[in-house]
């Protein structure tokens, strides 16, 4: 058995604000300020994406879809 926890970024404002769920550590980010704030001291094995999230403060201009801007934006910095 491995001690490896597979670390989740959830973006999504509707989001619970504890995650429990064994073999993941789970954080939950309620804008895409707030995801890219996570990003930019930790990074995660997978990152789930709201398409209709607040931006809070996130990016140059204002997005219909910020979620959609989002994923962009992690394929821009982390690549597939």
């Amino acid at each position: 058995m491995t001690d490896h926890q597979i670390k989740v970024l959830w973006l999504d404002d509707d989001s619970p604000t504890v995650v429990r769920e064994e073999g993941f550590e789970v954080t939950a980010a309620k804008s895409c300020k707030a995801a890219a704030d996570y990003l930019s001291k930790s990074v995660p094995d997978w990152v789930l994406v709201d398409l209709l999230v607040p931006q809070g403060g996130w990016g140059d201009e204002l997005f219909v879809r910020p979620g959609v801007q989002f994923v962009s934006y992690l394929k821009e910095k982390f690549g597939d």
